[in-house]
């Protein structure tokens, strides 16, 4: 049976062929700031909570229960307004996306 988080992310399933490097991509982001609560402060614009908050973001992030609005969340913060989305759904693992200059909207 699948669960249903608050944030209506179903977890416990296979993630697709096509979550997966989106997953890794932000994997890839949350290793460019340091850890999981730099990369929180980073998303969010301030410090966590508590270490629930921490913990959560670790869980669906490593789940790869993603939905489109912390993706969307994830391109405004970073400044990747030119990121192609063919190219995020097709990271392999690589950095190239990330050390673009022409991706990022300084």
């Amino acid at each position: 049976m699948l669960g249903v988080s608050p944030y209506n992310i179903s977890v416990g399933r296979q993630l697709s062929k096509q979550e997966e490097p989106v997953r890794m991509f932000v994997k890839q982001l949350k290793n460019e700031c340091g850890n999981y609560k730099l990369f929180y402060e980073r998303l969010y614009g301030y410090p966590p909570p508590d270490k629930q908050a921490i913990q959560t973001l670790t869980n669906y992030v490593n789940r790869g229960a993603l939905t489109p609005d912390f993706i969307r969340r994830v391109i405004n913060q970073f400044q990747l307004g030119s990121l192609p989305l063919d190219r995020l759904y097709n990271y392999d693992g690589h950095s190239d996306i990330l050390d673009n200059p022409n991706n990022r909207m300084y």
